[in-house]
């Protein structure tokens, strides 16, 4: 399957739409994960220079107390057992921790809601700190 991945990598600007849904749905193979959702999620015409650190910036200055503590707690729950996560207050832990703070800022109606760490904690074992 990475083999189709990787032709279809090549003609990505004419990949049918139908064919790009199947082989999601089939599900990406792991070794080609991070090249799929860069692509998938247009990163390279979607982020803005200096978004995340601007973002992660104003969460330091300006986050919630409940919110701060409620990422520390949830953190610390989440993917015990990967080597990324394992170490309380790691570099994984505390990039997670940046991620999350960040986004509440970005997304201040939103702000955190638990569960975040998941799906922003399997982006990053596929993708940067910036990225994810």
């Amino acid at each position: 399957r990475a083999m189709k991945w990787h032709k279809m990598f090549k003609k990505w600007d004419s990949t049918p739409l139908s064919l790009l849904k199947r082989r999601i749905f089939k599900g990406i193979p792991d070794s080609v994960r991070s090249v799929a959702w860069t692509r998938v999620l247009d990163l390279a015409n979607t982020r803005k220079a200096g978004q995340y650190e601007a973002a992660y910036y104003a969460a330091y200055k300006q986050s919630k107390f409940t919110d701060i503590e409620q990422i520390d707690k949830d953190i610390a729950r989440r993917f015990r057992e990967h080597v990324l996560f394992r170490e309380r207050y790691g570099k994984g832990q505390q990039s997670l921790f940046r991620i999350l703070s960040a986004y509440s800022v970005y997304n201040s109606e939103l702000g955190y809601c638990q569960g975040m760490d998941s799906i922003a904690g399997l982006m990053m074992m596929y993708l940067n700190e910036e990225v994810s």
